[in-house]
C-alpha cells in the first residue's frame, strides 16, 4: 500500500463505524491493523473464532477484503457512491459479536448482490 492509500485507509478508519469496530477489537483482545478497515477485521475475527459462519465463497471474499485497496473497498461497500459505509443497526450493537454479526450480514448480502453466482455454489 502506497502513502496515498495509507492516508485514505486512515481516513476510512476514522469514520464512526470503523472507530466502533476498533474499540470492539481492542475489547476482544485484538490489535487493530492499520492496513485494513477495522470493520472488516472485526468480521474476520468473528469468523476465525467460529462465532458465525457464511458461505465459503463469501468468507473468502471477506478475508480478501483485508488486502483490498481503499478505493476498491469503498466501491464495494458504498455501491460506487461516496457515502460512509453504514450497515443497518450498527449504532446499537453492544458488543464485538453483535457488531461483527451486523457487519457480516451486510457484507454477505453485498457479496450476493455483487457476485450473484455465489448463491449457486455448493460447498
Amino acid at each position: 500500500m502506497n502513502d496515498v492509500e495509507k492516508k485514505e485507509m486512515d481516513r476510512l478508519n476514522s469514520q464512526a463505524l470503523n472507530q466502533k469496530a476498533r474499540e470492539m477489537l481492542i475489547r476482544s483482545g485484538e490489535e487493530p491493523r492499520t492496513g485494513c478497515l477495522h470493520c472488516v477485521q472485526l468480521a474476520c475475527w468473528a469468523l476465525d473464532r467460529g462465532y458465525f459462519s457464511v458461505e465459503d465463497a463469501v468468507s473468502e471474499t471477506i478475508r480478501a477484503m483485508t488486502e483490498w485497496r481503499p478505493v476498491r473497498l469503498m466501491n464495494f461497500l458504498s455501491n460506487g457512491g461516496s457515502a460512509e459505509y453504514s450497515p443497518k443497526g450498527w449504532e446499537t450493537s453492544r458488543g464485538p459479536e453483535e457488531l461483527a454479526l451486523t457487519i457480516l450480514e451486510d457484507l454477505e448480502a453485498r457479496a450476493y448482490l455483487t457476485f450473484p453466482w455465489y448463491g449457486s455454489i455448493s460447498d
